[in-house]
């Protein structure tokens, strides 16, 4: 009897931003917290296999949850001592993940340019989910 593999994608539905920042997780918690008025909170650390010795690595993990306005916010640190969340994209120090109501881009732009407005803040961009390699990474 022959083999079967079942292939199947995943439906990409949320938005990526790329931070750099030299701030510890808690200090960008908090500045994003202010600068897009939500509350994220820190939730127990992800832990997964992140380099080639298959060491655990566990990466900071913030999360703010709208129910009412169907909002998740998740900030995920990049770097740890044992690697890096997402290999691919080592040049940042953090990720933000959004999921917003009916995805529209024009939030998305808000949020950047308030990102944008902060000194602390180096530099933040959309990161297309589509084209990466580790996109599995952001699906819990």
């Amino acid at each position: 009897m022959g083999k079967f593999k079942l292939e199947f994608e995943y439906d990409i539905d949320f938005f990526l931003l790329g931070l750099s920042c030299h701030l510890p997780d808690y200090r960008l918690a908090h500045i994003l917290n202010n600068e897009l008025k939500i509350d994220l909170t820190r939730i127990k650390d992800l832990d997964f296999k992140a380099n080639k010795k298959k060491e655990k690595a566990y990466f900071s993990f913030y999360q703010y949850d709208n129910e009412e306005l169907f909002t998740t916010i998740n900030l995920i640190s990049n770097r740890c001592e044992s690697g890096y969340f997402t290999p691919e994209l080592k040049q940042w120090d953090y990720f933000l993940q959004l999921w917003l109501p009916n995805s529209e881009e024009e939030d998305l732009q808000k949020v950047m340019n308030s990102l944008k407005k902060n000194s602390q803040i180096i530099t933040c961009i959309d990161i297309d989910v589509e084209n990466l390699k580790a996109k599995n990474n952001f699906l819990f």
